[in-house]
């Protein structure tokens, strides 16, 4: 029991880390399969020492094949069985209910105010061409001791074009947008140099 109980708590953890059903049960069974296969060969060795005495040999053998048995069959059952009661939950579940399908969206930003230059995020929204987007960004022109100009980016601007693509890879969706953003505001965006004096 304690042994199905870990497994079926790691392969929860795994599918809250987003992983695919199918990945979990096999991630979860090869993680636990060793661990659960030498804590019952402790056992079944120390129940082996008493297997001659003719008092306790019953006892013996019976914790010798007992934990052996159930040693296979949790990693063997549970993870089939956590499989089907799962696949039997997501049919019976109504689809308005079901759980969103987990995305992540990366974003390139070409900002034409800043001399086209391009930003990379993980945190914008989908969005599409002609709305607003409201941002508070600071930008570094440069890398490293490179870094020569900054500009403040604040209040809405204008997405004048996006292109958007989506691609699925074991269950989990993946999204890449290509946007173009300029300022809403009358005083477009500008790099300020650095001083480094």
């Amino acid at each position: 029991m304690r042994n199905s109980i870990i497994l079926i708590e790691f392969i929860e953890d795994k599918l809250r880390e987003g992983i695919a059903l199918r990945d979990a049960l096999i991630e979860a069974a090869t993680a636990r399969t060793r661990p659960i296969f030498l804590a019952a060969a402790a056992g079944v060795l120390s129940s082996i020492v008493i297997a001659p005495d003719p008092v306790w040999s019953g006892l013996a053998w019976a914790l010798v094949f007992g934990m052996t048995a159930s040693s296979v069959l949790s990693v063997l059952a549970i993870p089939v069985l956590y499989a089907g009661v799962a696949r039997s939950a997501a049919s019976v579940l109504p689809k308005e209910d079901a759980p969103p399908e987990q995305t992540s969206m990366e974003s390139l930003v070409t900002f034409p105010e800043l001399d086209g230059f391009v930003m990379d995020s993980q945190t914008l929204p989908r969005v599409l061409a002609g709305e607003l987007l409201d941002l508070d960004v600071e930008l570094f022109r440069g890398e490293g001791d490179a870094i020569d100009a900054v500009a403040n980016l604040h209040g809405p601007f204008r997405v004048e074009n996006a292109e958007v693509r989506f691609s699925s890879a074991y269950g989990r969706m993946r999204g890449s947008q290509r946007l173009t953003l300029r300022s809403a505001n009358e005083n477009a965006p500008s790099w300020r140099e650095i001083d480094r004096a």
